[in-house]
Protein backbone atom coordinates (compact mmCIF):
# COMPACT_ATOMS: atom_id res chain seq x y z
CA UNK A 1 0.00 0.00 0.00
CA UNK A 2 1.13 3.54 -0.66
CA UNK A 3 1.93 5.46 2.52
CA UNK A 4 3.76 4.98 5.79
CA UNK A 5 3.12 2.10 8.21
CA UNK A 6 2.24 4.74 10.84
CA UNK A 7 -0.74 6.04 8.87
CA UNK A 8 -1.88 2.54 7.87
CA UNK A 9 -1.84 1.40 11.49
CA UNK A 10 -3.83 4.39 12.63
CA UNK A 11 -6.35 4.13 9.80
CA UNK A 12 -7.08 0.50 10.58
CA UNK A 13 -7.61 1.39 14.23
CA UNK A 14 -9.90 4.30 13.43
CA UNK A 15 -12.04 2.58 10.77
CA UNK A 16 -15.04 1.88 12.94
CA UNK A 17 -14.54 5.16 14.79
CA UNK A 18 -15.17 7.21 11.68
CA UNK A 19 -18.11 5.13 10.54
CA UNK A 20 -19.79 4.99 13.94
CA UNK A 21 -19.30 8.70 14.49
CA UNK A 22 -20.85 9.55 11.10
CA UNK A 23 -23.75 7.17 11.35
CA UNK A 24 -24.55 7.23 15.06
CA UNK A 25 -23.14 10.46 16.42
CA UNK A 26 -22.43 8.57 19.66
CA UNK A 27 -19.56 7.22 21.68
CA UNK A 28 -20.35 3.50 21.91
CA UNK A 29 -17.62 1.63 20.11
CA UNK A 30 -19.01 -0.74 17.42
CA UNK A 31 -17.61 -4.24 16.91
CA UNK A 32 -14.40 -4.33 14.90
CA UNK A 33 -14.92 -5.22 11.23
CA UNK A 34 -13.64 -8.59 10.01
CA UNK A 35 -10.75 -7.78 7.74
CA UNK A 36 -7.10 -8.79 7.73
CA UNK A 37 -4.55 -6.06 8.53
CA UNK A 38 -2.28 -7.51 5.85
CA UNK A 39 -4.83 -6.97 3.10
CA UNK A 40 -3.22 -5.12 0.22
CA UNK A 41 -4.90 -2.43 -1.91
CA UNK A 42 -6.19 -3.26 -5.33
CA UNK A 43 -5.19 -1.33 -8.46
CA UNK A 44 -8.35 0.62 -9.08
CA UNK A 45 -7.88 3.81 -11.05
CA UNK A 46 -8.68 7.41 -10.13
CA UNK A 47 -12.19 7.21 -11.64
CA UNK A 48 -13.11 4.34 -9.32
CA UNK A 49 -11.73 6.24 -6.34
CA UNK A 50 -13.80 9.33 -7.17
CA UNK A 51 -16.88 7.18 -7.53
CA UNK A 52 -16.23 5.62 -4.12
CA UNK A 53 -15.90 9.03 -2.50
CA UNK A 54 -19.07 10.25 -4.20
CA UNK A 55 -21.04 7.23 -2.96
CA UNK A 56 -19.78 7.70 0.56
CA UNK A 57 -20.63 11.40 0.59
CA UNK A 58 -24.14 10.65 -0.67
CA UNK A 59 -24.70 8.11 2.09
CA UNK A 60 -23.40 10.51 4.74
CA UNK A 61 -25.60 13.32 3.49
CA UNK A 62 -28.62 11.05 3.65
CA UNK A 63 -27.78 10.04 7.22
CA UNK A 64 -27.10 13.62 8.24
CA UNK A 65 -30.39 14.80 6.78
CA UNK A 66 -32.32 12.06 8.58
CA UNK A 67 -30.70 12.87 11.92
CA UNK A 68 -31.28 16.60 11.55
CA UNK A 69 -34.95 16.13 10.67
CA UNK A 70 -35.49 13.87 13.67
CA UNK A 71 -33.64 16.06 16.16
CA UNK A 72 -34.68 19.51 14.99
CA UNK A 73 -38.09 19.29 13.40
CA UNK A 74 -39.40 16.36 15.39
CA UNK A 75 -42.21 14.05 14.30
CA UNK A 76 -45.24 15.42 12.55
CA UNK A 77 -48.35 14.28 14.39
CA UNK A 78 -50.08 13.60 11.06
CA UNK A 79 -47.26 11.24 10.10
CA UNK A 80 -47.34 9.18 13.30
CA UNK A 81 -49.50 6.33 11.89
CA UNK A 82 -46.91 5.84 9.13
CA UNK A 83 -44.01 5.23 11.56
CA UNK A 84 -42.29 1.92 10.73
CA UNK A 85 -42.17 -0.85 13.35
CA UNK A 86 -39.10 -0.83 15.60
CA UNK A 87 -37.28 -3.62 13.77
CA UNK A 88 -37.27 -1.87 10.41
CA UNK A 89 -35.28 1.31 11.25
CA UNK A 90 -32.81 -0.80 13.23
CA UNK A 91 -32.33 -3.11 10.26
CA UNK A 92 -31.92 -0.15 7.91
CA UNK A 93 -29.42 1.42 10.28
CA UNK A 94 -27.32 -1.77 10.45
CA UNK A 95 -27.38 -2.11 6.68
CA UNK A 96 -26.17 1.47 6.27
CA UNK A 97 -23.48 0.93 8.87
CA UNK A 98 -22.15 -2.17 7.16
CA UNK A 99 -22.24 -0.42 3.79
CA UNK A 100 -20.26 2.52 5.16
CA UNK A 101 -17.74 0.15 6.74
CA UNK A 102 -17.16 -1.45 3.35
CA UNK A 103 -16.75 1.98 1.75
CA UNK A 104 -14.14 3.05 4.28
CA UNK A 105 -12.32 -0.25 3.83
CA UNK A 106 -12.20 0.57 0.12
CA UNK A 107 -10.81 3.99 0.96
CA UNK A 108 -8.02 2.41 3.00
CA UNK A 109 -7.11 -0.09 0.27
CA UNK A 110 -7.23 2.49 -2.50
CA UNK A 111 -5.07 5.05 -0.65
CA UNK A 112 -7.81 7.69 -0.25
CA UNK A 113 -7.64 7.45 3.54
CA UNK A 114 -3.87 7.80 3.46
CA UNK A 115 -4.12 10.88 1.26
CA UNK A 116 -6.55 12.53 3.69
CA UNK A 117 -4.17 12.28 6.64
CA UNK A 118 -0.74 12.24 5.00
CA UNK A 119 -0.19 15.96 5.62
CA UNK A 120 -1.63 16.00 9.13
CA UNK A 121 -1.49 12.57 10.82
CA UNK A 122 -2.08 14.09 14.26
CA UNK A 123 -5.69 14.82 13.31
CA UNK A 124 -6.15 11.07 12.83
CA UNK A 125 -4.36 10.37 16.11
CA UNK A 126 -6.87 12.57 17.93
CA UNK A 127 -9.69 10.38 16.61
CA UNK A 128 -7.97 7.13 17.59
CA UNK A 129 -7.12 8.32 21.11
CA UNK A 130 -10.63 9.65 21.64
CA UNK A 131 -12.09 6.32 20.59
CA UNK A 132 -9.88 4.31 22.96
CA UNK A 133 -10.82 6.65 25.80
CA UNK A 134 -14.53 6.55 25.06
CA UNK A 135 -14.28 2.76 24.91
CA UNK A 136 -12.77 2.84 28.45
CA UNK A 137 -9.41 1.50 27.26
CA UNK A 138 -7.00 4.19 28.51
CA UNK A 139 -4.05 1.80 28.49
CA UNK A 140 -4.27 1.61 24.68
CA UNK A 141 -4.51 5.40 24.48
CA UNK A 142 -1.43 5.77 26.70
CA UNK A 143 0.62 3.30 24.63
CA UNK A 144 -0.28 5.18 21.45
CA UNK A 145 0.53 8.54 23.02
CA UNK A 146 3.94 7.28 24.16
CA UNK A 147 4.66 5.63 20.82
CA UNK A 148 3.85 8.72 18.78
CA UNK A 149 5.72 11.13 21.04
CA UNK A 150 4.01 14.07 19.37
CA UNK A 151 4.07 17.26 21.50
CA UNK A 152 0.64 18.38 20.30
CA UNK A 153 -0.92 15.20 21.72
CA UNK A 154 0.53 15.41 25.23
CA UNK A 155 -2.47 17.39 26.50
CA UNK A 156 -4.31 14.06 26.59
CA UNK A 157 -2.10 13.00 29.52
CA UNK A 158 -4.38 14.21 32.31
CA UNK A 159 -7.52 12.65 30.82
CA UNK A 160 -5.76 9.33 30.32
CA UNK A 161 -4.19 9.53 33.79
CA UNK A 162 -7.55 10.12 35.49
CA UNK A 163 -9.13 7.14 33.73
CA UNK A 164 -6.18 4.88 34.53
CA UNK A 165 -6.26 5.93 38.17
CA UNK A 166 -9.96 5.18 38.35
CA UNK A 167 -9.21 1.73 36.92
CA UNK A 168 -6.59 1.14 39.64
CA UNK A 169 -3.54 1.40 37.37
CA UNK A 170 -1.37 3.71 39.49
CA UNK A 171 1.91 3.21 37.53
CA UNK A 172 0.11 3.90 34.25
CA UNK A 173 -1.57 6.97 35.74
CA UNK A 174 1.83 8.35 36.82
CA UNK A 175 3.20 7.87 33.30
CA UNK A 176 0.18 9.66 31.82
CA UNK A 177 0.25 12.60 34.24
CA UNK A 178 3.97 13.03 33.62
CA UNK A 179 3.16 13.40 29.93
CA UNK A 180 0.61 16.06 30.86
CA UNK A 181 3.26 17.80 32.95
CA UNK A 182 5.72 17.53 30.07
CA UNK A 183 3.14 19.30 27.92
CA UNK A 184 2.78 22.10 30.49
CA UNK A 185 5.05 22.13 33.58
CA UNK A 186 2.71 24.65 35.23
CA UNK A 187 -0.52 22.68 34.76
CA UNK A 188 -2.40 22.43 38.04
CA UNK A 189 -4.23 19.25 37.03
CA UNK A 190 -0.96 17.38 36.58
CA UNK A 191 0.58 18.93 39.71
CA UNK A 192 -2.34 18.07 42.00
CA UNK A 193 -2.48 14.49 40.75
CA UNK A 194 1.26 13.92 40.98
CA UNK A 195 1.40 15.49 44.45
CA UNK A 196 -0.51 12.40 45.56
CA UNK A 197 1.09 9.88 43.20
CA UNK A 198 4.78 10.77 42.90
CA UNK A 199 5.75 14.31 43.96
CA UNK A 200 9.49 13.57 43.65
CA UNK A 201 9.17 12.72 39.96
CA UNK A 202 7.14 15.85 39.35
CA UNK A 203 9.75 18.04 41.07
CA UNK A 204 12.51 16.41 39.08
CA UNK A 205 10.75 16.94 35.75
CA UNK A 206 10.00 20.59 36.50
CA UNK A 207 13.61 21.19 37.56
CA UNK A 208 14.86 20.07 34.17
CA UNK A 209 12.13 21.65 32.06
CA UNK A 210 12.73 24.67 29.85
CA UNK A 211 10.76 27.30 31.76
CA UNK A 212 11.28 31.03 31.52
CA UNK A 213 12.56 33.01 34.50
CA UNK A 214 9.35 35.02 34.75
CA UNK A 215 7.26 31.86 35.04
CA UNK A 216 9.59 30.31 37.62
CA UNK A 217 9.30 33.45 39.76
CA UNK A 218 5.50 33.59 39.58
CA UNK A 219 3.46 32.93 42.74
CA UNK A 220 1.64 30.07 41.04
CA UNK A 221 4.80 28.20 40.02
CA UNK A 222 6.41 28.63 43.43
CA UNK A 223 3.21 27.51 45.18
CA UNK A 224 3.18 24.38 43.03
CA UNK A 225 6.76 23.59 44.01
CA UNK A 226 5.92 24.18 47.68
CA UNK A 227 2.95 21.83 47.46
CA UNK A 228 5.12 19.10 45.93
CA UNK A 229 7.71 19.60 48.70
CA UNK A 230 5.02 19.24 51.38
CA UNK A 231 3.64 16.14 49.67
CA UNK A 232 7.15 14.68 49.62
CA UNK A 233 7.47 15.24 53.37
CA UNK A 234 9.78 18.25 53.17
CA UNK A 235 7.58 20.27 55.53
CA UNK A 236 10.08 22.97 56.51
CA UNK A 237 11.05 23.71 52.92
CA UNK A 238 7.39 23.77 51.85
CA UNK A 239 6.40 26.17 54.62
CA UNK A 240 9.32 28.46 53.82
CA UNK A 241 8.40 28.59 50.14
CA UNK A 242 4.75 29.42 50.85
CA UNK A 243 5.61 32.04 53.48
CA UNK A 244 8.01 33.70 51.08
CA UNK A 245 5.20 34.12 48.54
CA UNK A 246 3.11 36.00 51.12
CA UNK A 247 6.07 38.12 52.31
CA UNK A 248 6.84 39.18 48.74
CA UNK A 249 3.28 40.46 48.26
CA UNK A 250 1.98 37.48 46.29
CA UNK A 251 -1.18 35.50 46.91
CA UNK A 252 -1.48 31.76 47.08
CA UNK A 253 -3.55 30.55 44.11
CA UNK A 254 -7.01 29.12 44.76
CA UNK A 255 -6.00 25.78 43.25
CA UNK A 256 -3.66 24.99 46.15
CA UNK A 257 -6.05 25.20 49.08
CA UNK A 258 -7.80 21.83 48.98
CA UNK A 259 -4.51 19.97 48.86
CA UNK A 260 -2.86 22.25 51.41
CA UNK A 261 -5.70 21.72 53.90
CA UNK A 262 -5.40 17.97 53.42
CA UNK A 263 -1.63 17.96 53.83
CA UNK A 264 -1.18 20.56 56.57
CA UNK A 265 -4.45 22.00 57.97
CA UNK A 266 -2.82 23.97 60.80
CA UNK A 267 -0.53 25.80 58.40
CA UNK A 268 -3.52 26.40 56.10
CA UNK A 269 -5.44 27.98 59.01
CA UNK A 270 -2.58 30.38 59.69
CA UNK A 271 -2.35 31.40 56.05
CA UNK A 272 -6.12 31.86 55.66
CA UNK A 273 -6.48 33.88 58.85
CA UNK A 274 -3.75 36.23 57.64
CA UNK A 275 -5.88 36.86 54.53
CA UNK A 276 -9.22 37.20 56.34
CA UNK A 277 -9.59 40.95 56.00
CA UNK A 278 -8.50 41.08 52.38
CA UNK A 279 -10.68 41.42 49.31
CA UNK A 280 -9.60 38.05 47.89
CA UNK A 281 -10.87 36.25 50.99
CA UNK A 282 -14.29 37.87 50.73
CA UNK A 283 -14.68 37.67 46.96
CA UNK A 284 -13.89 33.96 46.88
CA UNK A 285 -15.93 33.02 49.97
CA UNK A 286 -12.80 31.60 51.54
CA UNK A 287 -14.60 31.30 54.86
CA UNK A 288 -15.57 27.83 53.65
CA UNK A 289 -11.90 26.93 53.33
CA UNK A 290 -11.09 28.37 56.74
CA UNK A 291 -13.95 26.47 58.37
CA UNK A 292 -12.78 23.23 56.80
CA UNK A 293 -9.17 23.83 57.80
CA UNK A 294 -10.28 24.61 61.37
CA UNK A 295 -12.34 21.43 61.45
CA UNK A 296 -9.44 19.35 60.12
CA UNK A 297 -7.24 20.92 62.81
CA UNK A 298 -9.64 19.80 65.55
CA UNK A 299 -11.01 23.29 66.19
CA UNK A 300 -14.69 22.50 65.63
CA UNK A 301 -16.16 25.33 67.72
CA UNK A 302 -14.23 27.96 65.73
CA UNK A 303 -15.26 26.31 62.47
CA UNK A 304 -18.89 26.52 63.58
CA UNK A 305 -18.55 30.22 64.42
CA UNK A 306 -16.98 30.91 61.03
CA UNK A 307 -19.89 29.25 59.23
CA UNK A 308 -22.53 30.90 61.43
CA UNK A 309 -21.16 34.30 60.42
CA UNK A 310 -21.67 33.39 56.75
CA UNK A 311 -25.37 32.51 57.15
CA UNK A 312 -26.27 36.18 56.80
CA UNK A 313 -25.70 35.80 53.03
CA UNK A 314 -28.79 34.09 51.56
CA UNK A 315 -26.89 33.09 48.42
CA UNK A 316 -24.54 30.99 50.55
CA UNK A 317 -27.21 29.39 52.74
CA UNK A 318 -27.27 26.00 51.04
CA UNK A 319 -23.49 25.54 51.05
CA UNK A 320 -23.12 26.83 54.62
CA UNK A 321 -25.82 24.53 55.96
CA UNK A 322 -24.30 21.54 54.21
CA UNK A 323 -20.93 22.22 55.81
CA UNK A 324 -22.55 22.81 59.19
CA UNK A 325 -24.41 19.49 58.91
CA UNK A 326 -21.11 17.74 58.15
CA UNK A 327 -19.50 19.51 61.09
CA UNK A 328 -22.28 18.51 63.48
CA UNK A 329 -22.01 14.84 62.56
CA UNK A 330 -24.56 12.85 64.59
CA UNK A 331 -26.04 16.11 65.86
CA UNK A 332 -26.86 17.38 62.36
CA UNK A 333 -30.54 16.34 62.45
CA UNK A 334 -31.13 18.11 65.75
CA UNK A 335 -29.31 21.22 64.53
CA UNK A 336 -31.34 21.37 61.31
CA UNK A 337 -34.67 20.77 63.04
CA UNK A 338 -33.95 23.57 65.47
CA UNK A 339 -33.01 25.87 62.63
CA UNK A 340 -36.21 24.97 60.75
CA UNK A 341 -38.20 26.19 63.76
CA UNK A 342 -36.57 29.62 63.76
CA UNK A 343 -35.44 30.04 60.13
CA UNK A 344 -37.52 27.74 57.90
CA UNK A 345 -36.29 27.62 54.31
CA UNK A 346 -36.30 25.14 51.41
CA UNK A 347 -32.56 24.62 51.88
CA UNK A 348 -32.93 23.78 55.59
CA UNK A 349 -35.67 21.22 54.95
CA UNK A 350 -33.94 19.64 51.97
CA UNK A 351 -30.62 19.20 53.77
CA UNK A 352 -32.55 17.83 56.75
CA UNK A 353 -34.19 15.34 54.37
CA UNK A 354 -30.79 14.29 53.04
CA UNK A 355 -29.55 13.70 56.58
CA UNK A 356 -32.64 11.65 57.45
CA UNK A 357 -32.29 9.53 54.33
CA UNK A 358 -28.71 8.65 55.29
CA UNK A 359 -30.17 7.42 58.57
CA UNK A 360 -32.86 5.34 56.78
CA UNK A 361 -35.66 7.58 58.06
CA UNK A 362 -37.60 7.66 54.79
CA UNK A 363 -40.88 8.99 56.15
CA UNK A 364 -39.12 11.70 58.13
CA UNK A 365 -37.31 12.77 54.96
CA UNK A 366 -40.61 12.85 53.05
CA UNK A 367 -42.17 15.08 55.70
CA UNK A 368 -39.21 17.48 55.47
CA UNK A 369 -39.45 17.57 51.68
CA UNK A 370 -43.20 18.26 51.88
CA UNK A 371 -42.43 21.25 54.09
CA UNK A 372 -39.89 22.46 51.52
CA UNK A 373 -42.56 22.13 48.79
CA UNK A 374 -44.89 24.39 50.74
CA UNK A 375 -42.22 27.08 50.64
CA UNK A 376 -41.12 26.34 47.04
CA UNK A 377 -43.72 24.20 45.19
CA UNK A 378 -41.67 23.35 42.10
CA UNK A 379 -38.18 23.34 43.56
CA UNK A 380 -35.66 20.60 44.14
CA UNK A 381 -37.78 19.07 46.89
CA UNK A 382 -40.40 18.10 44.31
CA UNK A 383 -37.79 16.32 42.23
CA UNK A 384 -36.46 14.53 45.30
CA UNK A 385 -39.96 13.27 46.15
CA UNK A 386 -40.30 11.93 42.61
CA UNK A 387 -36.95 10.21 42.99
CA UNK A 388 -38.08 8.61 46.28
CA UNK A 389 -41.51 7.39 45.08
CA UNK A 390 -42.91 8.46 41.71
CA UNK A 391 -46.05 6.35 42.11
CA UNK A 392 -46.96 8.14 45.33
CA UNK A 393 -45.96 11.68 44.47
CA UNK A 394 -46.07 11.77 40.67
CA UNK A 395 -49.72 12.88 40.28
CA UNK A 396 -49.45 15.57 42.98
CA UNK A 397 -46.22 17.08 41.65
CA UNK A 398 -47.41 16.82 38.03
CA UNK A 399 -50.56 18.79 38.85
CA UNK A 400 -48.45 21.54 40.41
CA UNK A 401 -46.13 21.55 37.39
CA UNK A 402 -49.08 21.82 34.98
CA UNK A 403 -50.51 24.74 36.95
CA UNK A 404 -47.21 26.62 36.71
CA UNK A 405 -46.55 25.40 33.13
CA UNK A 406 -43.18 23.99 34.23
CA UNK A 407 -42.17 21.77 31.32
CA UNK A 408 -38.83 20.81 32.88
CA UNK A 409 -40.46 19.41 36.00
CA UNK A 410 -43.08 17.60 33.91
CA UNK A 411 -40.28 16.09 31.86
CA UNK A 412 -38.48 14.92 35.01
CA UNK A 413 -41.63 13.21 36.25
CA UNK A 414 -42.08 11.60 32.83
CA UNK A 415 -38.51 10.31 32.96
CA UNK A 416 -39.18 8.73 36.35
CA UNK A 417 -42.41 7.15 35.10
CA UNK A 418 -40.60 5.63 32.12
CA UNK A 419 -37.86 4.20 34.32
CA UNK A 420 -40.56 2.72 36.56
CA UNK A 421 -42.11 0.97 33.56
CA UNK A 422 -45.14 3.28 33.35
CA UNK A 423 -44.73 4.09 29.68
CA UNK A 424 -48.18 5.56 28.95
CA UNK A 425 -47.94 8.04 31.83
CA UNK A 426 -44.46 9.03 30.68
CA UNK A 427 -45.58 9.71 27.11
CA UNK A 428 -48.53 11.79 28.31
CA UNK A 429 -46.29 13.99 30.44
CA UNK A 430 -43.65 14.37 27.72
CA UNK A 431 -46.47 15.48 25.45
CA UNK A 432 -47.64 17.99 28.06
CA UNK A 433 -44.08 19.27 28.42
CA UNK A 434 -43.83 19.68 24.65
CA UNK A 435 -47.16 21.53 24.60
CA UNK A 436 -45.75 24.05 27.08
CA UNK A 437 -42.43 24.36 25.25
CA UNK A 438 -42.76 23.18 21.61
CA UNK A 439 -39.23 24.26 20.78
CA UNK A 440 -37.53 21.97 23.31
CA UNK A 441 -35.92 19.19 21.28
CA UNK A 442 -35.63 16.94 24.35
CA UNK A 443 -39.38 16.33 24.49
CA UNK A 444 -39.61 15.94 20.71
CA UNK A 445 -36.85 13.35 20.71
CA UNK A 446 -38.23 11.35 23.61
CA UNK A 447 -41.73 11.29 22.13
CA UNK A 448 -40.42 10.16 18.76
CA UNK A 449 -38.31 7.41 20.31
CA UNK A 450 -40.97 6.14 22.68
CA UNK A 451 -43.67 6.05 20.03
CA UNK A 452 -41.49 4.14 17.61
CA UNK A 453 -40.56 1.51 20.19
CA UNK A 454 -37.04 2.79 20.84
CA UNK A 455 -35.39 3.63 24.13
CA UNK A 456 -35.75 7.43 24.67
CA UNK A 457 -32.67 7.48 26.89
CA UNK A 458 -30.22 6.04 24.37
Amino acid sequence: MNGSPFVLGLTLGVLTTVVATWSLGGNDAPPAPAYAESRRPDDRDATDTEATIAKLEAELQALKGTTQRENVDGPDEDDEPQLPPPAEPLQQHNERLQHLIREVEDQIRSGVFHACYAEEPSSLAYIVIDRWMNAQQPERALLLLERLGSPDLLSYGNWIGAQLLEAGDRPGAIRAYLLGLQNDPTDWGSILALSQLDPALALSMRAGAEIGAETRESASFRAQSALLLLAQGQTEAGHAALSEISRSGGELPMEIWDSLIGLDPSFAVAQLESMREGATFQENNMGFLLARALRESGRGAEARQTLQAMLTDEDLEWSVLQQMAELEGEGAVHFLRERAKTNPSPATYQILADQLLTRDDREGAIQALQQARILEPNGQASRKLIEIDVLRFGPEVAESARTSRDDELLGDIADAYWQAGMRDQAIRLWQAAQDFDPGDGEWTGKLRASRSGEDPFR
